[in-house]
């Protein structure tokens, strides 16, 4: 019986160190995003919307970056609807599993 909760405890354990490290790596996607979309740009709303949903103590350095090094077209070319609703997807997913393994 014993053994089992062990088992069990560890399981846990390890599931909760994954989804914290995918977690980790889909904020260094939020943050890519972040610097890639000037704030006048017509996907920043939805940029925003993924930024609210992230930790707000791994997202604080977000609000303090210097948009003026970033002109419009030059990196956001790439970005769309469908990549940010895939990282919005994405960080849905892993702040359930985190949750989850919290628990």
């Amino acid at each position: 019986m014993m053994s089992k909760k062990r088992f069990d405890v560890s399981k846990i354990k390890i599931e909760l160190e994954e989804a914290s490290e995918k977690l980790n790596h889909i904020i260094e996607e939020v943050r890519h995003l972040n610097r890639m979309i000037p704030r006048d740009h017509e996907l920043r709303e939805f940029v925003n919307l993924i930024i609210d949903k992230c930790p707000s103590l791994r997202t604080e350095d977000l609000d303090n970056v210097n948009f003026h090094d970033y002109a419009i077209g030059r990196e956001d070319a790439t970005v769309s609807r469908a990549t940010l609703v895939t990282v919005h997807t994405k960080t849905i997913s892993a702040h359930t599993n985190m949750h989850r393994c919290q628990v």
